[in-house]
């Protein structure tokens, strides 16, 4: 038996594929095999020139096995990678998503020799293709979440019910025994989390950097507090201590949380779910990046210039109003607590020759032309 060896120094090369996960009513999942090949994978393949993902597993599902598949009913699973089954020296990585309902009636066609249901846990004597049983089938198994990862602003917003949806958070955390893992924070919408949390009995890991701590801003009521040098490592930890992550309104702080996640999780880093939670009154705080995400992101529309001014496009104009419109993501002032420490070191810190400088136009000669 001939087996092929990648040199050590030599990267695999990749190959881009979309698939999709169909289920029936005892959990198992229609994989299908192909004529040259032993093992078992999903309905799906190869992206051809300017095809999304989620076109390219539509296109293969019926040219595979003859169904076709309403794109709305469709849910994102994640993004998965993998030595590849039928093709040496390669790896794979496969967009997938999940179909809640098993199709009527599906006919392998074209290179497709069998289609079966297999049975994730007890796949028996069949051969599976190493990305589906290693990445695909573990992230099918039901989830313990044991630790949930909770981005949210330190400020409490311009809505009362972000800081309520906040504590029912924590509270809903606490009765089903999942640690709130969370920036360790007493104030605003990030301190009602942990405040719910507390008052029903529930664990809570706050992760503060050293300066903030110094602010005074931690949680009195926290189980554990780890003290980091510096953001990037307060995200990390975060991350790494969470089964699941939920971002309630927030700053640009949990935004940039929020999307380092979602990168991380587009790209295969991590299977996490990740989800948005938001008062139910009406509130607009995540409709517009959900409608930003789905219609204007990623470059669909490109800014045009006009000299040396930049004309911004739909594309920007729906994240900048976003941003204006959910006001507890705006930047425009810091909590009481910390405006009132910086206040008082600026006030010790202050010294004569800072209170007694000449007028600004003493001993200048003011620009031709220029007003003072």
């Amino acid at each position: 038996m001939t087996e092929h060896v990648t040199p050590p120094d030599q990267p695999l090369a990749e190959i881009i594929v979309a698939a999709i996960v169909f289920r029936d009513a005892e959990g198992r999942v229609l994989c299908v095999r192909k004529h040259s090949s032993p093992r078992y994978q999903l309905p799906g393949g190869k992206l051809e020139p300017g095809e999304s993902t989620l076109d390219a597993a539509l296109r293969e599902t019926r040219e595979e096995i003859g169904v076709e598949v309403d794109r709305s009913r469709l849910s994102y699973l994640g993004r998965f990678s993998a030595e590849a089954s039928n093709e040496p020296g390669h790896t794979v990585t496969s967009t997938v998503y999940v179909h809640p309902a098993p199709p009527a009636a599906p006919a392998p066609a074209a290179e497709i020799a069998e289609a079966a249901w297999i049975d994730p846990e007890e796949p028996g004597d069949r051969q599976i293709a190493p990305l589906l049983a290693s990445r695909i089938f573990p992230a099918l198994r039901p989830r313990r979440l044991r630790a949930v990862t909770v981005f949210a602003g330190a400020n409490p917003g311009k809505r009362p019910e972000y800081l309520e949806q906040g504590r029912l958070l924590g509270e809903a955390l606490a009765r089903r025994g999942a640690t709130l893992v969370y920036g360790g924070s007493k104030v605003g919408v990030m301190g009602a989390v942990a405040a719910g949390a507390s008052a029903s009995g529930g664990s809570s890991l706050g992760v503060l950097t050293t300066q903030l701590a110094n602010y005074e801003l931690k949680f009195d009521g926290l189980d554990r507090l780890e003290l980091v040098g510096s953001m990037a490592e307060r995200k990390a930890m975060m991350s790494q201590q969470g089964d699941a992550i939920v971002a309630l309104p927030g700053g640009t702080g949990t935004l940039d949380e929020l999307f380092q996640e979602w990168t991380s999780q587009q790209l295969g880093l991590h299977s996490k779910p990740i989800g948005l939670l938001a008062a139910s009154s009406g509130s607009r705080c995540w409709t517009w990046w959900i409608t930003w995400c789905t219609t204007g992101s990623c470059g669909r529309r490109t800014a045009t210039t006009s000299s040396s001014r930049t004309t911004r496009t739909s594309c920007w104009t729906g994240l900048s109003a976003g941003c204006r419109r959910c006001r507890a993501g705006r930047t425009r002032r810091r909590s009481t607590a910390l405006n009132g420490a910086r206040r008082q070191r600026r006030c010790t810190a202050s010294s004569p020759r800072s209170t007694g400088t000449r007028p600004p136009s003493a001993g200048r000669t003011p620009r031709p032309g220029r007003r003072r």
